[in-house]
């Protein structure tokens, strides 16, 4: 019978432990110096919308950006969980967010009503570094947003009312 003495297994079991202790040190070192994911990079930014009345999220609408820099316009589809993600214009400073198109091709049809106003200018510095919240003109309603969002407060327009432009 193959019996290993007791102060045999003992040190198996202590050099065991430092391996193990080795792997899980370094792991967490590995994983502390990769940079943590956050909302938005430093050349995308996401735009979240808001049912301004109900504060929960409006799904499948379009809102349009309209940069400084260029007046240039990128239109930002908000998908099923009301984010949607833009690509930042190099050199701009500010940009504006205004309601979208409905998606059968009419350009003078709007999709919902801006409750941010008719537009906002956001400053992509602030955007990129702390977030940024458009003032809910339609009720008191507010939200926090973290690095790299913009809150952009809208509200379905009723049957009754006019989309057009």
């Amino acid at each position: 019978m193959d019996q290993t003495p007791i102060r045999t297994k003992t040190i198996l079991l202590a050099v065991t432990l430092l391996a193990i202790h080795a792997i899980v040190l370094s792991s967490m070192a590995r994983a502390s110096s990769q940079p943590i994911l956050t909302a938005a990079t430093a050349e995308r930014l996401v735009i979240r919308l808001i049912n301004a009345e109900t504060g929960s999220p409006m799904s499948h609408q379009n809102v349009m950006v309209e940069w400084d820099a260029d007046a240039e316009e990128s239109l930002v589809y908000v998908g099923g969980k009301g984010r949607g993600t833009m690509q930042l214009l190099a050199g701009s400073a500010n940009f504006t967010l205004k309601p979208g198109t409905k998606d059968y091709g009419d350009p003078n049809r709007l999709a919902f009503f801006s409750c941010s106003g008719p537009t906002i200018a956001v400053p992509v510095q602030q955007a990129v570094h702390k977030g940024f919240v458009a003032h809910n003109l339609c009720n008191g309603r507010t939200v926090q947003a973290n690095p790299g969002e913009i809150v952009f407060w809208a509200r379905p327009l009723p049957l009754w009312v006019p989309d057009f432009q």
